[in-house]
């Protein structure tokens, strides 16, 4: 475990009141970000993200 890790793991799961507790804004958008990756994997492994294919044609006149 580095540093880092270390410092991290003391940060808590993302709520709205956390500025008002003392949090850095550096900690909170950390905070944020740990929330979305997490959401995001659990929709992948739920298939909810669809794949999305564009086809394009372009016709000249």
């Amino acid at each position: 475990m580095t540093l880092a890790d270390y410092y991290d793991s003391k940060i808590p799961d993302y709520y709205d009141t956390m500025y008002l507790d003392g949090y850095t804004p550096d900690q909170i958008l950390y905070s944020v970000h740990r929330k979305m990756v997490r959401e995001i994997e659990a929709r992948r492994e739920a298939n909810e993200i669809p794949n999305v294919k564009i086809v394009s044609e372009v016709k000249i006149k």
